[in-house]
């Protein structure tokens, strides 16, 4: 009848329905399959190759294409389940007014064998009046070929974006690290000119402290391991203290004062 042959695929059994399952009746598939296999053969021998995934390589780019069916919308008739389940709704309803009507469709939709084919959701060529979609794979297949020039210039325009964002992000990604660079670069300086002002200070105090005339021993010895601290402080000397190491002048005070701290 016309009804089970214009009804879809029954998957509830399949491992794996076919590609076009959900678009297409079961009765029509061999129709289809025969659409599909002259566009083979006719475009095999200009370098053209079906995929696994049904799609066309064309010209190296693969251009998508779809099969759907079109459906006729017709009153539905009640199937002897849905007979015996308003029966039993009739029976309840005296007993129980307040008893819900069963929910059963009022149409079905019917496969009616009304093709339709897409081309990359671009091009569309249906069944007609005219003409059925086996008079028209010439015109299908030059479609093809020019959907597959829409394709590779959508498939430059990406590769160019995708080519712009990642030179952008490089440059970012550059700023960022010449900017963290400069600003590393200047805490240091400023640390090494702290230090360099503190070993200017500490060798105006000796030299205050030699210019008084109160430099007895003890205080002689203290002027000598001033100037060697002062000489430990300035970046420009950058002597090493025989207990404190060298001074990690570009580091902040937190940080030398921890580098520096005493030994437990």
């Amino acid at each position: 009848s016309r009804e089970k042959e214009s009804k879809g695929w029954s998957k509830r059994n399949m491992p794996e329905p076919p590609p076009l399952a959900d678009t297409i009746s079961e009765a029509s598939l061999p129709r289809v399959c025969r659409i599909i296999d002259g566009l083979i053969k006719a475009m095999e021998p200009m370098g053209c190759s079906l995929a696994q995934d049904l799609t066309f390589m064309v010209r190296g780019e693969r251009v998508t294409f779809s099969v759907s069916e079109a459906k006729d919308e017709i009153e539905h008739v009640l199937t002897k389940e849905e007979n015996l389940l308003m029966l039993k709704y009739v029976e309840e309803k005296r007993r129980y007014p307040s008893t819900p009507t069963p929910t059963i469709r009022k149409h079905d939709h019917l496969y009616n064998g009304r093709l339709t084919f897409a081309i990359h959701n671009q091009k569309y060529f249906r069944n007609g009046k005219a003409y059925v979609l086996e008079d028209r794979l010439g015109d299908i297949m030059v479609q093809f070929y020019e959907v597959a020039e829409v394709v590779r210039r959508e498939r430059e325009a990406r590769e160019e974006a995708e080519r712009k964002r990642l030179e952008e992000q490089r440059k970012k990604e550059e700023r960022i690290k010449l900017y963290n660079q400069e600003v590393a670069l200047t805490k240091a300086l400023i640390n090494a000119a702290k230090d360099f002002d503190l070993a200017c200070k500490i060798r105006a105090y000796v030299s205050a402290t030699e210019a008084s005339g109160e430099a007895d021993e003890v205080v002689a010895k203290g002027v000598d391991w001033a100037k060697k601290k002062a000489d430990w402080l300035d970046p420009t000397v950058a002597k090493r203290d025989e207990l404190l190491g060298e001074r990690e002048h570009g580091k902040d005070e937190k940080e030398k004062q921890r580098n520096e701290g005493y030994w437990s």
